[in-house]
């Protein structure tokens, strides 16, 4: 082998050792790259999903669908946060103004009637009560907790059972949602209609009840029926259930409280002696 070919070997060797140290900066710095535009691709889709995840996590706060009983009627509380009634509306308990009525031919079987927007200014725009929550429909009266934590009303007041003395005479009948004395009551996140008395859940974990008493289902002492919430005197409450003159409550340590008509135990208690419980009694569930 000549000199030039030994010198042109080690020359070309050389060159492909250089070139295999630059190729590898070259990759190396690529993927340096391509990891930093990896993380932040993650960063914002993290960004993205996290303010997806409030704003869903915002919107089922808001929004519970759900559908209630009455005597003779039903509501539906429906994903777009609007409120649907259907069944008797002799007591204006559908909320769908003076306008809807047997007489004007509404057949209960063809479809359910939009909540009317009533006392809710917020919802004037929409001309229906809008950002509904939860529905609860009781003896021929209906509530509803919107978004904003309020609660309204409709239908019949003949205890006080729409919750405002004020703007609706009791004895009488509301066709669309009137809102219940928040200066009593505040801000809520439930509430459950009975026969003829309501109660709702305020954000402390507080209940607060109003309407008929006649049984002490307001679970206060005395049998004075109430147009505005009372509060009851049970804290860290995390459900409420109206019945036709009884009510029951759920507390955060899974313990159950009743009060109210107690003629055939539905208060939890023996009925010999116990026909009425005024106050809140707690219940042995499990207990034999």
């Amino acid at each position: 082998m000549s000199d030039d070919a030994g010198i042109g070997i080690i020359e070309l060797v050389v060159a492909i050792v250089l070139m295999g140290i630059v190729m590898s900066a070259i990759l190396a710095l690529f993927g340096t790259l391509t990891a930093l535009s990896h993380k932040q691709r993650l960063d914002t889709s993290t960004e993205m999903y996290a303010i997806t995840a409030a704003e869903v996590a915002k919107t089922l706060q808001r929004v519970n669908p759900n559908v209630s009983v009455g005597d003779s009627h039903a509501c539906m509380a429906a994903p777009d946060g609007f409120a649907w009634c259907w069944g008797d509306n002799s007591n204006g308990q559908l909320g769908a103004g003076s306008g809807a009525s047997w007489a004007a031919g509404y057949d209960p079987l063809e479809k359910p009637l939009a909540v009317k927007s009533g006392e809710a200014t917020s919802c004037l725009g929409s001309g229906q009560l809008c950002n509904v929550a939860q529905v609860s429909a009781g003896g021929s009266s209906s509530c509803a907790v919107t978004g904003e934590r309020a609660v309204y009303c409709w239908g019949n007041n003949g205890s006080g059972q729409l919750g405002n003395d004020v703007k609706v005479t009791v004895g009488a009948f509301k066709t669309e949602p009137v809102a219940v004395d928040s200066s009593k009551l505040g801000a809520a996140t439930s509430v459950s209609v009975g026969g003829s008395h309501a109660c709702a859940i305020d954000t402390d974990r507080g209940v607060w009840c109003w309407g008929d008493n006649g049984s002490g289902q307001l679970g206060v002492v005395g049998s004075a029926n109430s147009g505005v919430p009372v509060k009851v005197s049970i804290g860290g409450v995390v459900e409420v259930s109206a019945g036709d003159a009884h009510t029951c409550v759920r507390t955060e340590d899974f313990s159950v409280y009743c009060w109210g008509d107690n003629a055939s135990g539905q208060a939890g208690k023996e009925t010999t002696g116990n026909p009425t419980v005024p106050t809140p009694a707690f219940v042995h569930v499990g207990v034999q």
